[in-house]
């Protein structure tokens, strides 16, 4: 045989041999890029899932402290409305010092203003403590909340 027909024959097979090792190579990867995409894909998937989960926990729990502070404000305003119906009664002076209302006197006009005004500025404080305490409450459970 010629030397070009071997040499011929020797690239021929160089090719052939090439071709093959290409061809199982490129197979090979392929597939394992087909199993770590379809792992991925399933960790993925996982992960999404987990944290669905997360969140539907998180938005429970403020749907939770949403109805206790409706609650808890409801009974403040019961509360407040009830320290505004509070009455301090104070002992009458005989008869004799009445006046032709039937009203004592025992206290001059100012004074039962001011102290009308002292029992108003309480029950604005008493109300303004128990909005503080339901805010704080609110920021307890949102920092409780939080991961």
């Amino acid at each position: 045989m010629p030397v070009q027909a071997k040499i011929l024959a020797g690239f021929v097979v160089v090719i052939i041999t090439g071709i093959g090792i290409w061809y199982l190579y490129h197979a090979g990867y392929q597939a394992g890029k087909s199993e770590v995409q379809v792992q991925w894909d399933a960790d993925k998937i996982k992960r999404d899932e987990a944290e669905k989960n997360t969140l539907l926990a998180y938005a429970n729990r403020i749907k939770e402290a949403e109805v206790q502070h409706d609650q808890d404000q409801a009974v403040i305003d019961r509360l407040h409305d009830d320290a505004g119906r509070v009455r301090i009664h104070l002992p009458t002076c005989p008869q004799a010092n009445s006046d032709q209302n039937g009203e004592a006197r025992a206290l001059s006009g100012r004074v039962d203003q001011v102290f009308a005004d002292f029992t108003t500025r309480v029950g604005r404080l008493i109300q303004e403590c128990d909005e503080l305490n339901i805010n704080a409450i609110r920021l307890n459970s949102v920092l409780e909340v939080t991961p």
